[in-house]
């Protein structure tokens, strides 16, 4: 498998035989007939833990509120 890889200022650009894969912090114009978003190569995910009792509180307020308000 060939592989080209081109550092530039705005990024990297990797072409291959399964595609090209282009890294960068800009905008990112394309022209394709196929589009694959990805994430990046490692995520910083700390998984929240609640207990039990912050849980039933949230649902207690929500559900004794009277002004719910899901518009974001």
């Amino acid at each position: 498998m060939s592989k080209l890889l081109l550092h530039t200022l705005y990024g990297v650009i990797t072409k291959s035989n399964e595609g090209i894969e282009l890294g960068t912090a800009e905008n990112v114009y394309i022209k394709s007939n196929a589009l694959q978003k990805m994430g990046p190569s490692t995520l910083d995910n700390e998984k929240r833990s609640f207990t039990k009792n912050i849980l039933e509180v949230g649902l207690a307020r929500l559900i004794n509120s009277h002004n719910v308000d899901f518009s974001g």
